[in-house]
């Protein structure tokens, strides 16, 4: 698995939405490692890249939903918000 074994790459967007809904990363890879994928793959806008919404819990039990991608050997960190 890319998250535990790999590179995760965060993005530009995603560390500012970290901040805009005052989130600790470790809240939410904590959602990626403990969520789940419920909706189909989206296919991302600008980079044609297929998306993923990952649902899970922050570490204090919120709702967080983080969008992740894959290129090759590693998890893109897209956008992350809570429920």
């Amino acid at each position: 698995m890319a998250f535990k074994d790999g590179i995760v790459i965060p993005t530009r967007h995603y560390q500012e939405e970290l901040a805009n809904v005052v989130l600790p990363d470790l809240d939410a890879r904590n959602a990626i490692q403990l969520g789940s994928i419920f909706d189909p793959p989206e296919k991302h806008i600008k980079t044609g890249k297929w998306t993923y919404r990952v649902e899970g819990p922050s570490l204090d039990g919120k709702g967080i939903i983080v969008v992740v991608a894959f290129q090759e050997e590693k998890l893109c960190l897209v956008t992350v918000f809570t429920k």
